[in-house]
């Protein structure tokens, strides 16, 4: 369900404009707003180590392109645009709130990852996990939310039971924007071209 509302507001953009017309996508960039989100520490610390990842490849990328090394358009336009910065400090404060809320599971954080792959290509890299070619960006944020999805359907574990009734409440509101936090990931990388196609996605 994530990913398909990611595709439908791609599409949505695309339909947009085609047509001439501007459209303005229902995005989560951050989780200040979220206070809990019981879905055990766990899940949580994983879900911090993709976003963390994230944003350490995109400011090195933001380094990397600031002298013009960026050969598409889309991805000068953010670097000239302060966008890919941007991108990173998200990304690396979603990863603070989720250990935070955490309660105290492992922090398996490392700030810094390997930088060979970003560093060996242009704008332009291949998808590991699909061995598609396409927008560095694009890959970086398809695989945060890929990662993600990953750890919450591994890792992630609701007890409703327990809750109060306001706590059931405030928990779905979380978990809300935590889908749509990793629905606007994968709605970057489709608007930087990355393929919303079922066959890439779920194949």
């Amino acid at each position: 369900g994530t990913l398909r509302s990611a595709q439908a507001q791609a599409a949505a953009h695309a339909l947009a404009g085609a047509l001439g017309d501007s459209y303005e996508p229902l995005t989560v960039e951050r989780l200040d707003d979220v206070d809990a989100l019981d879905i055990g520490g766990d899940a949580l610390a994983k879900l911090a180590l993709a976003e963390d990842r994230a944003g350490f490849a995109t400011e090195v990328l933001a380094g990397r392109f600031a002298d013009g090394a960026a050969e598409d358009e889309a991805t000068a336009r953010l670097v000239k645009d302060g966008d890919l910065l941007a991108m990173s400090d998200n990304h690396k404060e979603t990863a603070s709130r989720l250990m935070h809320l955490s309660d105290g599971a492992r922090d398996l954080r490392r700030k810094v990852y390997a930088t060979q792959e970003l560093t060996a290509h242009s704008a332009q890299a291949v998808d590991p996990a699909t061995g598609l070619r396409a927008n560095t960006v694009a890959i970086l944020e398809i695989d945060c939310a890929r990662d993600e999805l990953t750890a919450f359907d591994s890792s992630a574990h609701v007890d409703y039971a327990t809750m109060s009734s306001p706590r059931r409440t405030q928990m779905r509101a979380a978990l809300a924007q935590l889908s749509m936090l990793i629905a606007t990931h994968a709605y970057t990388a489709f608007t930087l071209g990355y393929p919303r196609t079922d066959d890439v996605l779920f194949g």
